[in-house]
């Protein structure tokens, strides 16, 4: 920060996602996501809020952490952003990085046991999900409690 004299900088983001992953290493996850909302505040700035592959990385790093940290709904705030931007940035074409934002916002709600929600992340995931897949999380959700 001195360095930059305190204007926000993409050096100071990806200083701050640096160290956001170096806390989740090492299980510190709440700090690693106030370490992601900080280089996020930075990369919404830099890019006058405009979808770009950076900012929905950062959205998907703190939306693992606030899963990680059992915060699921705050991990569903940042991970559907991610996926909202994802599809934008791909142009709505089915893409890996579109199938792995469903999938987490999907993980993450069926940790919230609401698989529902959970199921129609996971059945709507692009062409490279396979029907056995989507059978084994419906089995899996069948067999909870």
């Amino acid at each position: 920060q001195a360095l930059h004299k305190g204007e926000n900088h993409p050096d100071l983001a990806k200083a701050l996602n640096d160290m956001g992953e170096a806390y989740q290493s090492v299980g510190q996850h709440e700090q690693a996501r106030d370490h992601f909302a900080q280089a996020l505040e930075i990369q919404e700035e830099l890019h006058e809020g405009k979808s770009h592959k950076e900012i929905a990385s950062t959205l998907t790093k703190a939306g693992r952490a606030s899963g990680r940290s059992r915060n699921y709904y705050q991990a569903i705030d940042y991970l559907k952003q991610a996926l909202e931007m994802k599809r934008e940035l791909h142009e709505g074409k089915n893409h890996i990085a579109v199938a792995e934002a469903l999938n987490d916002v999907g993980v993450t709600y069926e940790r919230l046991d609401e698989y529902y929600q959970a199921l129609k992340y996971f059945i709507s995931k692009p062409s490279r999900c396979s029907r056995n897949y989507i059978r084994e999380r419906i089995m899996m959700m069948s067999l909870m409690p």
